[in-house]
């Protein structure tokens, strides 16, 4: 028998009952929208309750109307329980989570009706376990025959993989051989570590189950943010753009990076920003008059190690980017990082080719010399032209260059050029009242190490009749209107850049990649892509066109990750005098 805690894990059962099935819940918060009318958030009592793409049903909401009364004209306040049902209509059309038919009841009611869902679903779920324990012991009989093919083909990969062992040293021993003429070549071992295991496609689902492999390892994060953050860096890896992860200090910035490149089969690097950064140097690397040689800086050792390894995603994070400004150190590195996945990159200037022309010539000088101090010298320079072959580095188009952000006095404002090239998640502050222990659940778990090359084929397949498609065209038309009106006329922020109509395009892409819905694609994609460019001085006139914005905006409040709509709602009010600019930043 299956146990009610069990029961509504299992999504498939859940949701042809809950149109016509009364639920219970309790009033966690009553509050009135920009036109008056009343709206009531409502927590499900059955915690454990999805929809069928798998998303978390954990608040609800449901227009009252003029005045906060159920349809049995009884006042709704805080922490009541009531009754209801969910409007699964506006879930398929508009991902919106409605509750219709509210109705003020007692604990008691409320506990019986949780009681009544539970066990219709378990009804349901034991017919169905029964018939498919039939289907369970045919199969068994299969696989059982299917094990004895598989003892033979066992016995067949064994004697392969000997004589694959034989070859391995044989062609191990030659190219020690051939190392002294091989100055520019990488060793055998690196060659074997880059074929160590297997690459494999995206696999189907993985978005659903993207949110629930962070939290198994260890890392509390929205779905929200999780999907947010995915599409992004998919975004960014086809386009050469940044991902920038704005908050406060401690909400899980830097920890998304390190375990979703775990989830890939990845590799992550985090290199702090230093306040004192000034040129490429801090971030690349310089040369050394004093010993002639170069000496790259941790941030160029990243990008080589992800060169080395090119059809697997290498995540590279800026820590605290604005502690210095990003123009000053890495303004060639974000003009090549475009043009990078354009095949159109120049590589960036690490010295100079007259001096890399010297030390080639000094390397060919010294193998023909014998005492120790020279050939110290030789194995010096050889390392140099191993790692760094020219005067000039490509930047690897397996790379995703990340950076978190804090906004407080000790750091710089982003310059619309980055913004441009950028997309922004934002996160709320830290829930402390979450019941998540941060402990690992899985953590052996073996993660298939995802083809960069087959993302980046896939998603060349799909962008190119993204656009063709009739909600897509729609809802870059609002962008075009919304760009246009708010930003061209009303001059509230930094107009729209060519740019941005090739990241719609590709977001898309990669959404549709994903297995999401056009809806929350759009819904991301503004506040990823379009809010952050809002700034402007505080006027009667602009204000007004602003609030009519939001009032626009509030159809996507659910993709509003941090909060983002109710901080410029704040900082616009006109009784609010001490903030005179309105920014997303603010």
């Amino acid at each position: 028998m299956l146990d009610n805690n069990d029961v509504l894990k299992i999504l498939d059962y859940a949701i042809p009952i809950l149109p016509v099935t009364q639920l219970a819940g309790i009033v966690n918060h009553v509050r009135t929208d920009k036109n008056g009318n009343y709206i009531c958030f409502i927590k499900p009592l059955n915690q454990d309750w999805f929809t069928s793409e798998g998303e978390l049903i954990d608040s609800l909401f449901c227009y009252l109307g003029e005045s906060p009364r159920d349809i049995n004209d009884q006042e709704i306040s805080n922490d009541n329980y009531v009754s209801f049902q969910w409007d699964k209509s506006q879930w398929e059309i508009h991902k919106r989570k409605n509750a219709i038919n509210i109705q003020n009841i007692t604990e008691e009611n409320a506990q019986n009706l949780l009681s009544t869902f539970k066990n219709t679903i378990k009804n349901k779920l034991e017919q169905e376990i029964k018939q498919k324990s039939i289907e369970i012991e045919e199969r068994s009989l299969e696989i059982n025959q299917r094990l004895e093919d598989l003892k033979i083909e066992e016995e067949i990969v064994r004697e392969h993989y000997e004589e694959n062992q034989k070859n391995e040293h044989r062609l191990k021993n030659m190219a020690q051989q051939l190392e002294p003429y091989g100055i520019l070549l990488g060793t055998s071992e690196e060659n074997q570590q880059n074929n160590q295991s297997q690459l494999s496609d995206l696999p189907e689902n993985f978005a659903q189950e993207w949110t629930n492999n962070l939290q198994n390892n260890g890392l509390y994060v929205t779905q929200q943010i999780a999907k947010s953050y995915l599409i992004s860096i998919f975004s960014a890896l086809y386009l050469g753009r940044l991902v920038l992860l704005n908050g406060t200090v401690g909400v899980g910035k830097t920890s998304i990076i390190k375990h979703s490149a775990t989830i890939l089969g990845g590799k992550s690097n985090i290199i702090p920003v230093r306040p004192a950064w000034l040129d490429p140097s801090d971030l690349l690397g310089f040369y050394d008059p004093l010993q002639e040689i170069f000496r790259p800086a941790p941030f160029l050792t990243a990008l080589n190690e992800a060169r080395n390894n090119q059809n697997r995603l290498h995540l590279v994070c800026l820590d605290e980017l604005n502690l210095a400004k990003i123009e000053n150190y890495a303004s060639d590195v974000l003009s090549q990082l475009e043009y990078s996945q354009q095949n159109k990159e120049d590589g960036l200037m690490l010295y100079s080719r007259e001096i890399w022309e010297s030390i080639k010539q000094e390397c060919l000088y010294l193998h023909e010399t014998t005492d120790f101090k020279s050939q110290q010298r030789l194995k010096v320079i050889q390392n140099l032209l191993k790692n760094y072959p020219s005067y000039k580095f490509s930047i690897p188009n397996n790379l995703v260059l990340l950076g978190t952000l804090n906004s407080d006095e000790t750091t710089y404002d982003l310059s619309p050029k980055l913004i441009d090239r950028s997309f922004i998640i934002t996160y709320p502050p830290a829930n402390l009242e979450i019941n998540f222990d941060g402990k690992t659940k899985s953590s052996n778990q073996d993660y298939p190490s995802i083809s960069t090359k087959s993302i980046i084929k896939k998603i060349k397949e799909y962008k190119n009749t993204i656009l063709e498609e009739q909600e897509v065209s729609q809802n870059w038309n609002t962008i075009v209107e919304w760009n246009k009106l708010y930003f061209c006329e009303s001059q509230l922020g930094r107009p729209l850049s060519y740019r941005v109509l090739e990241d719609y395009r590709i977001f898309n892409a990669v959404g549709k990649l994903l297995g999401l819905q056009e809806n929350e694609c759009f819904g991301y994609f503004i506040f990823t892509k379009i809010l952050p460019r809002i700034y402007f001085f505080k006027e009667n006139e602009k204000n007004e066109q602003f609030q009519e914005w939001l009032q626009k905006l509030e159809e996507y409040e659910e993709y509003d990750l941090g909060n983002i709509l109710d901080n410029l709602q704040k900082q616009s009010e006109p009784e609010n005098q001490q903030i005179q600019l309105v920014s997303y930043w603010g």
